[in-house]
């Protein structure tokens, strides 16, 4: 950008940095010492930038930008003055001016863009912009160094250094405030890795044959310049690059260009992604030029013939007056950037030092199968976002060194032969500051001497990094290391300097030299596991922005069948959310299809077996609530094409969670019946299709809309919450009501503070003798209103003591209903349907309960079919943001089915034998007791049967705080049954125990298979801090979803952020503890 340009930008900025700092109310003002603690330099932060400033973090962020845009731009001038007034300055001098011109520039632009939203939004941003915003302000402090550097090499003019250092010095410290205060407010939360993702099927390059789309005239110019006769790969549109243009650079004057740089010219300016890349191909040949690419030239490919065929090659060094960042024989900063089959040289040799044969500065760049050949500093992975797969880099000294964020993936790494006395370094990542979102990830690389150092290998020390800056990044996983490294790893910089702050870590290496046991012992080093190593994968490290328009190969490799989601996407380029609104539309359509095809079998139905009509009726409930909870999630998706604010993105997750476990209920119940194969055959395939379709469905919502969850790095004491207490409630209602409630009763209400009760807009009663308003459950649930929202109050329905022999069914009309009975053991719901008197597991439920917002209190419900008559289940839950208190639930097997959505149970018994906690909603029990009881002979007994059948569901059963011990009929014969924790009942089964009380009853492997080896490797069992002679794990399974977690791990399954209980478990006045004492 010319300085008239930066002018003009300035200019226009100038209007909108005069108004003083929006309000916003919706955040906590705070002083500017409480907002300073999430920055490097608090003091610096409360006491020079937000000085007498009073505000919130989008207040004071705003503030902190309007400072480092101003700094910036007084920094570009004075830059600019003396390049104005340069001829009393060494050469060196102008180099290091040059560049700190232009990375100011760049400084500003970044900027620039980034207060236009910020002066605008007062809350988290879209995760994609958030990141680009956090990449282009990391990339602010690492210009700001580059300079810094350059200029403090300088020795020929003190007065222009002394006083640009000081300068910088401060911009540093601000432009870090800045990083800081940008991620405290628009930055949504990390998401916490919990397994490592599968691979990926990529679009590739395969053997110098290149898949891209272009025109006839196009494809003719390419096909003809390639000097080995390859043709273009054939593939489908929906896997191919789509190519806007070509030029071709030949020395023989065949070619458009002889040079390089003249090809770059004349691409076009500024390219968007989507109108395809400006292909330079550059045919063999050896190239002696300095390639600049400005970044203008968006979207830029280059190919060549092959490393060491088209070789492009320079000889600049620091030893020769450049500075390290105009040493670079190519340098590029055009975002999305791609180089294919290329050497880039630089010659300068070993006695010249830093000398680059590549600087990138690139955002969204590519390289691969090229080779980068040099010595000290050879590839300079400047900043921003860059990809290598399949390079050869060869150096001695830091040769893989910079800032960016930048995973090197299958490339092979040579250590070349360094001057005498000097030891080898493959890496010198470059952060500055904690905030950055920086690093260098090497994976699946070959890490060995190169020829010239093979036959002395013994006489140099080759280490894999050392920290050039505070807070260096390294991560090495997966990768071959020959016996030339250091047995010690890593080697320090100057001292102790930045061995506490740095972050180094290995994984999973193998070779002569990845034995870590005697690595340096730095607070900074790490051996990890996949879970923290998965944070540096390509997919989490360098995640692509939803916005992007993609191929559905692309998109569909986020989804667990990526061959599937490809046949169904339309074949065309688009993004996340085109393609997700695409999905849950279809999906839509099918459900409205299969459930009127189960109303036509039930239309039918005379000659069908009683068994085979109640699993008709158990889908076409299911198919019912499926349409209806697709229809929500699709007017949710439909407009918006941001991810979601996290309360109402965990709604639609949870919804379409829940499809998919409907669909699998339906699916069972038919595969039960066999007397009816005709129908269920004929119900089968659509079933099996619009299950996969649901899939994707949930997967690419997950991708596109779903904020990533909090990364919780604590425990927090439990919150003080209003609740029953001693079976008086804190009930708000009318003296009618009041008076209806305590005649029955016989308890006063709880007294509470005026806010804190719970509404209650009308109130019936249940007593068998007559003197209530009704005499049965189901005549009082029918009474109650259909669909009242959770502002307008409970319908309550109290129960008086007494036994009541039905079968109880809350449907989805009946929301908010709140039933109170007079204690365990005093108002009791019995019934006795089981799957071996002919029905569904689904429909032998005593109480079933699909009505949002329900809560029960003081009630057991009772299934008496029997061990001998198996599944027999007493309580089935589908309603979301369900609470059951002082509840007992009991049956043999299957007694308590947590169906689907979002459930909490406090202070409830469990009785069972067999998988008795069973289901796929997102289940919290907290402080219950479950009993075992004494199984049919043979058996065992399985406390959990959880029932995840695709890993994005946000569903599994946490249990905490809770006692278990054997039931009065097993303690009396303890040695007649074995009793596990859980059993893999689905495929990505979760089910964590933590903080509970375990008794001798559970067996030493805690946990039992399913069958055979099904779903070990994919479930996810955890087990925390809980107590008791049955918790030692010392004997646990060994299966790989085996885990034994930490605190951290498992506060993802608190109340808090598993189920958001925190957002409606207070209107129950069901008491819960958030997080950990």
């Amino acid at each position: 950008m010319a300085l008239k340009n930066i002018s003009v930008l300035i200019l226009s900025l100038s209007y909108m940095l005069s108004f003083s700092v929006a309000d916003t109310s919706s955040s906590s003002i705070v002083p500017p010492e409480t907002i300073c603690g999430s920055t490097v330099d608090p003091t610096y932060c409360s006491k020079t930038v937000l000085a007498n400033q009073n505000g919130n973090v989008f207040d004071y962020g705003r503030i902190s930008f309007q400072k480092s845009l101003s700094q910036t731009r007084k920094f570009f001038y004075l830059v600019d003055s003396y390049l104005q007034g340069s001829l009393s300055l060494s050469q060196y001098t102008i180099g290091a001016l040059e560049d700190c011109r232009y990375l100011a520039e760049q400084n500003f632009e970044y900027l620039s863009n980034i207060y236009a939203t910020t002066s605008q939004a007062s809350g988290v941003l879209p995760t994609s912009q958030a990141e680009d915003f956090e990449t282009y302000l990391s990339a602010v402090l690492t210009n700001q160094q580059t300079c810094l550097e350059g200029l403090q090499s300088t020795t020929s003019d003190a007065r222009v250094k002394n006083e640009l250092l000081s300068s910088l010095s401060d911009d540093l410290k601000l432009h870090s405030v800045t990083l800081a205060l940008f991620i405290k407010g628009w930055v949504p939360e990390k998401k916490i890795m919990t397994s490592w993702p599968q691979n990926g099927r990529h679009l590739n390059f395969k053997n110098g044959q290149l898949p891209l789309v272009m025109s006839d005239r196009v494809r003719a110019i390419y096909d003809s310049a390639r000097h080995h006769g390859r043709k273009l790969l054939t593939t489908d549109n929906g896997g191919s690059v789509v190519v806007s243009d070509i030029v071709v650079v030949s020395q023989d004057g065949s070619g458009n260009f002889v040079t390089i740089n003249d090809a770059i010219a004349a691409a076009p300016n500024n390219t968007v992604a989507g109108n395809g890349y400006f292909v330079v191909l550059i045919t063999e040949g050896v190239y002696q030029e300095y390639v600049s690419i400005a970044k203008s030239k968006k979207y830029l490919m280059l190919v060549g013939d092959g490393i060491n065929r088209t070789i492009i090659t320079g000889n600049h060094s620091v030893g020769d007056n450049f500075t390290t960042f105009n040493s670079a024989t190519v340098a590029v900063v055009a975002e999305g950037f791609v180089a294919v089959n290329i050497t880039f040289r630089n010659s300068a040799g070993p006695s010249k030092g830093q000398a680059v044969a590549l600087r990138s500065g690139a955002d969204l760049s590519t390289f691969y199968s090229c080779s980068f050949e040099g010595y000290q500093d050879t590839l300079y992975t400047h900043s921003l976002r860059q990809f290598y797969r399949e390079c050869d880099i060869y150096g001695t000294v830091d040769f893989i060194f910079g800032n960016a964020a930048v995973v090197l993936q299958n490339c092979n790494i040579y250590s070349r032969l360094p001057l005498k006395g000097q030891f080898n370094t493959i890496t010198a990542q470059g952060r500055t500051d904690p905030s950055q979102n920086t690093g260098t990830c090497i994976q699946n690389a070959t890490i060995k001497a190169a020829d010239d150092l093979a036959p002395v290998v013994s006489t140099v020390q080759s280490y894999l990094g050392r920290p050039w800056k505070e807070y260096s990044r390294t991560v090495i996983m997966q990768s071959f290391m020959d016996s030339l490294i250091n047995p010690a790893g890593w080697h320090e910089w100057n001292g102790d300097f930045a061995l506490s702050t740095l972050y180094y870590a290995e994984y999973n290496n193998t070779g002569p030299a990845s034995n870590t046991t005697n690595r340096v012992t730095w607070p900074g080093y790490h051996v990890i596991n996949a879970t923290d190593a998965s944070n540096f994968t390509v997919s989490n490290f360098l995640e692509t922005p939803p916005t992007a328009s993609v191929s559905p190969r692309t998109i569909c490799k986020s989804t667990p069948d990526p061959s599937y989601c490809s046949s169904v996407l339309p074949p065309r380029n688009a993004n996340v959310y085109d393609y997700g609104r695409f999905s849950v539309r279809e999906s839509l359509s099918q459900a409205t299809k299969f459930l009127k095809l189960v109303n036509r079998y039930l239309q039918r139905s005379s000659s069908l077996s009683t068994s085979a009509i109640h699993a008709l009726q158990d889908c076409q409930t299911l198919a019912e609530l499926n349409v209806d909870f697709l229809s929500s999630s699709f007017q949710t998706v439909n407009r918006k094409s941001t991810l979601l604010p996290t309360s109402r993105a965990d709604d639609i997750q949870t919804l379409l969670s829940a499809i998919l476990t409907n669909q699998q209920t339906c699916l069972e119940g038919l595969q039960a019946t066999a007397s009816a194969w005709r129908v269920s055959n004929g119900l089968f395939l659509p079933l099996s299709n619009d299950t996969k379709l649901y899939t994707v469905s949930l997967a690419l919502f997950t991708k596109g809309w779903l904020p990533t969850n909090a990364n919780v790095t604590a425990f927090h004491p439990p919150a003080q919450h209003r609740s029953f207490r001693n079976g008086r409630l804190p009930l708000k209602m009318s003296s009618r009501t009041r008076a209806i409630y305590e005649s029955v009763s016989r308890r006063k209400l709880l007294q509470a503070n005026v806010g804190d009760e719970v509404k209650v807009k009308d109130i019936v009663t249940v007593s068998k003798d007559g003197s209530g308003n009704f005499t049965t459950l189901n005549d009082a649930i029918a009474a109650a209103p259909n669909k009242s929202s959770s502002t307008s109050g409970y319908f309550l329905i109290y129960v008086t003591a007494g036994v009541y022999e039905e079968n109880v069914s809350i449907d989805k009309k009946k929301t908010y209903l709140m039933m109170v009975g007079d204690g365990i053991n005093k108002t009791i719901i019995t019934g006795n349907r089981s799957v071996v008197d002919g029905w569904t597991t689904f429909k032998s439920a005593t109480f079933a309960v699909v009505g949002a917002g329900f809560v029960g209190v003081n009630m057991t419900i009772r299934n008496t079919a029997g061990a001998e008559k198996h599944q027999a289940v007493a309580l089935r839950n589908g309603a979301d943001l369900s609470a059951f208190y002082s509840c007992s639930f009991e049956g043999y097997q299957d007694t308590l089915y947590a169906h689907s959505l979002r459930q909490f149970y406090r202070e409830c018994d469990i009785y069972g034998t067999v998988d008795f906690i069973f289901g796929n909603a997102a289940t919290v029990l907290q402080n219950c007791n479950l009993y075992p009881r004494l199984p049919m002979n043979g058996q065992f007994n399985a406390i959990t049967a959880q029932g995840r059948t695709d890993p994005n569901q946000n569903t599994g059963i946490c249990i905490q705080y809770c006692m278990i011990r054997a039931a009065d009929d097993l303690a009396a014969n303890i040695n007649a049954a074995e009793t596990y924790l859980g059993r893999p009942w689905k495929n990505y089964s979760r089910t964590v125990y933590m903080q509970s009380f375990m008794d001798s009853v559970i067996d030493a492997g805690g946990w039992r298979e399913w069958d055979g080896d099904f779903a070990l490797n994919t479930l996810y069992y955890a087990e925390f801090n809980n107590t008791g002679p049955g918790s030692t794990t010392a004997n646990r399974v060994t299966w790989p979803g085996y885990h034994v977690i930490n605190a951290t791990d498992a506060a993802n399954f608190s109340v808090s952020n598993f189920l958001l209980g925190d957002n409606w478990l207070p209107q129950t006045t069901v008491p819960f503890a958030t997080n950990f004492v």
